[in-house]
């Protein structure tokens, strides 16, 4: 790869993990293309904070390192770094050329201009399949890569709680899935406390004296899990959702959980927890879920982690079905308005930024 070759990928205002997922699904093309992937996180997520986070300035770094070791995002020209600001990519596209040797783009990895060449991960109700869990691994382990400190901790973590015992790894996405306004509809009832319980107990009679290692955004699911089965639960996040709004707003105006909208600081630092938590349900025995980006990039992570996830497409169709008029009105408005943009999005080409 020539020195002036770059990828660049820029944020959306979601959630973490869908940023992680955005840079796994671009890397394969970027090397097919012989450019260096660079991931360019900056103020358009709300993991963003202007003091910077751990010494460093871009939201992937503060968390994990370039994604090609010798290419950190501050070797990018500053004209160019500029130019992007001024000419934000829209996630909807695929993204732009800047020059014949620089490409820029936001997309999530699966506009059909990528067919093919990106890894389409999925994001509503289904998981990663095999094939894919094994090609992201290797893409994982190569370049998604945490920093020092946060190995650290999670060495540290694995040494005095995990080794020498079987671990159930329990994800709980707790927070704006449970708000009767998520705008996403696909992630309203994936949140059942009683179906974690019996999937919990389901996996402690295979392994017997198994701990259970909880991640989760509210404190209340945790402690309710240490009401059952009280020793048994370790973890280590601190962050959790305590005000009343579930879903707040993040800086591009998209819906994030509330416990993360108000705070820029608080939110670097649960992203550090998140990735913590991320790598540490890798190594569990047996990982339970509901529909979660940072449970299926562990997934990826780790193609032979064995999984139950209790979010289905069936409890998708019976929330469509217990919608209010004013709601199901307002979804087959928007479903209807996406399908028609679908078909009108250039599909032949990618789109070229005209300098002229």
């Amino acid at each position: 790869m020539s020195n002036g070759k770059w990828h660049i990928i820029c944020e959306k205002d979601v959630g973490l993990f869908s940023l992680v997922q955005q840079v796994i699904s671009h890397i394969p093309l970027a090397l097919e293309e012989e450019r260096k992937p660079v991931a360019l996180y900056g103020t358009k997520c709300c993991y963003w904070t202007a003091e910077g986070y751990m010494d460093a300035t871009n939201v992937w770094e503060y968390y994990f390192e370039p994604i090609i070791a010798d290419q950190p995002s501050s070797k990018l020209p500053e004209s160019i770094v500029e130019h992007i600001n001024s000419h934000f990519p829209h996630f909807e596209y695929p993204g732009y050329y800047y020059n014949e040797n620089i490409f820029v783009t936001n997309n999530f990895g699966n506009h059909r201009a990528f067919k093919g060449k990106t890894l389409t991960i999925p994001h509503k109700w289904n998981d990663p399949d095999q094939e894919l869990r094994e090609k992201a691994s290797k893409i994982i382990q190569k370049h998604v890569r945490p920093r020092l400190y946060i190995n650290e901790r999670v060495n540290s973590f694995i040494d005095s709680q995990m080794k020498r015992h079987k671990v159930i790894g329990v994800h709980m996405r707790a927070t704006d899935v449970s708000d009767d306004n998520e705008h996403n509809i696909h992630r309203r009832g994936s949140y059942s406390f009683q179906s974690y319980i019996e999937h919990i107990q389901k996996q402690l009679s295979r392994f017997s004296g198994a701990k259970i290692f909880v991640a989760t955004d509210s404190e209340r699911a945790l402690n309710g899990l240490i009401e059952h089965f009280g020793k048994k639960v370790i973890y280590t996040s601190s962050i959790f959702h305590t005000s009343e709004n579930l879903t707040g707003t993040g800086p591009s105006g998209w819906a994030i959980p509330g416990y993360l909208a108000n705070d820029s600081q608080k939110a670097a630092k649960n992203g550090e927890e998140a990735v913590i938590d991320y790598l540490l349900l890798s190594e569990c025995h047996y990982l339970i879920h509901n529909g979660s980006g940072l449970a299926r990039t562990a997934l990826l992570k780790s193609p032979n982690l064995a999984h139950t996830n209790i979010h289905s497409k069936s409890t998708y169709i019976n929330t469509l079905f217990n919608l209010r008029n004013g709601e199901l009105f307002k979804f087959l408005k928007f479903s209807y308005q996406h399908a028609l943009h679908n078909i009108k999005k250039p599909i032949k080409r990618l789109i070229k930024w005209d300098k002229q």
